[in-house]
């Protein structure tokens, strides 16, 4: 089973229950970080996705050089990507108006994400 596998499998019935992930699930993240670890063995160059930073050189982090902490991705891909780079740091960039301008652009991150073969990371 692989590890993108094994974590929807233990966030599913919190996901069709109430939507929402409990808090401080040590078992969640591990399975998070054991994505991260997959990717990085699969993987020459995986970079861990951060949507919210505001300092451009955490958009996209090389995945083997930085301590996989809980917390410390919202996705990884299999390899760096400008374009994506370049939606985030348009999005950071863009004034905040509210989320019905911000949702448009948030799921274009997440589609692209899935474009390059990439996941969601769930920590608690």
């Amino acid at each position: 089973m692989t590890a993108k596998t094994e974590l929807n499998k233990i966030i599913a019935p919190y996901l069709i229950h109430d939507g929402c992930l409990p808090e401080g699930s040590d078992e969640i993240n591990h399975a998070s970080r054991e994505i991260i670890k997959e990717y990085a063995l699969n993987f020459s160059r995986p970079c861990l996705v951060n949507v919210n930073y505001k300092d451009e050189k955490d958009i996209l982090i090389d995945a083997r050089t930085v301590v996989w902490y809980n917390f410390c991705a919202c996705a990884i891909i299999p390899k760096y990507d400008q374009e994506l780079y370049n939606m985030i740091k348009d999005r950071i960039n863009t004034p905040y108006t509210g989320t019905a301008a911000d949702y448009p652009l948030v799921n274009a991150i997440f589609d692209r994400i899935e474009e390059l073969g990439g996941t969601t990371l769930h920590f608690t």
